[in-house]
């Protein structure tokens, strides 16, 4: 089918009723079966769940030459779980789905992204919490960030211990990925368990620096005042540029008024440099509107250039 006659049956499909868009489910062609999943979502027709079903198996079991670049799969699981569906097989199976593909210079799992929908919706999923917890272990050490982020999502959604002793565990092992350990900190920092706030701060002594700002970052943004208390005593020593950059930038991301009150204060009377990052943690948090009066005082206060410029940037 040419190029034109092919988008052409495409936008036939925003017209399709529930019949035709189980034909259209039935298509060999990967990348028009997804959009018909989609249009299915959009229409909550849930009585084509079954032939959606049938369609990723087909695609699952057919790999790369069925289903190049996981078109299918990746809009088929999308539509299954906007539909309600929770039953866990399918989404165990796409869990477990690896599809290495020919790219320049070799190969390239395609896969990453159905298993990272996959830890999404096995959290919701009728599985028996510590079925789950084994089901979605492996997640943790994939070789896709977006599964091991996606992972650590799932195991602080359950909001159970458990879950949260594996990501103390990958904590200690570590990850290639900064943003992963700092996703594994934040999310240890939610389940608030004994001594989780001495947890993390423990990370600040990291020899790893990129760790140490993944460990202060995830501090200075918790709702927890031991936190900020920790980040304040880790402000009063000496510290790299960067280190104090993470934490001026993270605080505005902070819920704590006495977080809040620090950032002014750093613009009050800081270093310039300091000041400026404030101005920006300032703009970017959930303070912005209440603040702005105040922030704009501060600075015709100040009366020093890079700060007016930074406000202009940031607030106007």
């Amino acid at each position: 089918m040419g190029k034109q006659a092919f988008e052409k049956k495409l936008e036939a499909l925003q017209s399709l009723d529930s019949h035709g868009l189980r034909k259209a489910l039935a298509d060999q062609n990967n990348f028009y079966v997804g959009k018909a999943a989609r249009r299915a979502a959009a229409l909550n027709a849930t009585e084509l769940i079954e032939p959606m079903l049938a369609a990723f198996a087909r695609f699952h079991d057919g790999g790369a030459e069925a289903d190049p670049k996981c078109w299918a799969k990746v809009d088929l699981l999308q539509a299954l779980y906007d539909l309600g569906h929770r039953d866990p097989q399918v989404y165990r199976s796409a869990f477990r789905c690896i599809q290495l593909e020919n790219v320049w210079g070799g190969k390239e799992d395609s896969a990453t992204h159905v298993r990272a929908l996959a830890a999404v919706a096995l959290v919701d999923c009728s599985l028996d919490p510590i079925q789950l917890l084994r089901t979605i272990l492996p997640g943790l050490t994939d070789s896709a960030k977006g599964v091991r982020l996606e992972t650590i999502r799932a195991l602080a959604r359950l909001g159970r211990w458990e879950g949260e002793l594996l990501l103390r565990q990958k904590a200690l092992t570590g990850d290639s990925d900064p943003e992963v350990l700092g996703t594994a900190f934040s999310a240890i920092l939610e389940f608030d368990q004994q001594d989780a706030v001495q947890f993390i701060g423990s990370f600040l002594e990291n020899d790893d620096e990129p760790t140490r700002l993944e460990a202060a970052a995830s501090l200075a943004q918790a709702r927890h005042l031991q936190a900020f208390a920790t980040i304040m005593k880790r402000w009063a020593m000496i510290l790299t540029q960067e280190m104090r950059r993470t934490i001026v930038i993270s605080l505005g991301a902070s819920p704590l008024d006495e977080a809040k009150d620090f950032l002014l204060d750093i613009m009050k009377q800081g270093d310039i440099g300091h000041a400026v990052w404030a101005v920006t943690a300032l703009a970017a948090g959930r303070h912005r509107e209440d603040l702005r009066a105040t922030v704009s005082h501060i600075v015709d206060q100040r009366r020093d250039r890079q700060l007016a410029q930074a406000f202009r940037e940031e607030y106007i």
